[in-house]
């Protein structure tokens, strides 16, 4: 299990901003197979998962987790995200 690392991305045809490589923080990252993100955030939003999703995407990891400590109830703050077309097994 790694936590707070940036990961470095570089795309073909460019990069991040003035040509450099990209970096992503990852809250933990679980065995190259779990991306875990946690907010405290009044209400996790259509961005924080799309920006999740591209993290994966970007890395070929398969799942996601998405934990909002800013709820009362644990339940509720916790969104689970699956990769289209990633085997899962």
């Amino acid at each position: 299990m790694e936590r707070s690392s940036l990961r470095r991305l570089v795309f073909t045809g460019g990069s991040g901003e003035n040509g450099g490589p990209c970096l992503f923080p990852l809250d933990i990252l679980v065995n190259k197979c779990l991306i875990v993100e946690v907010k405290a955030v009044e209400t996790v939003r259509p961005i924080h998962k799309t920006q999740l999703l591209s993290c994966m995407k970007l890395l070929g990891i398969p799942l996601g987790l998405i934990i909002n400590i800013n709820v009362l109830k644990s339940t509720d703050g916790v969104f689970r995200l699956i990769l289209p077309g990633a085997n899962t097994e």
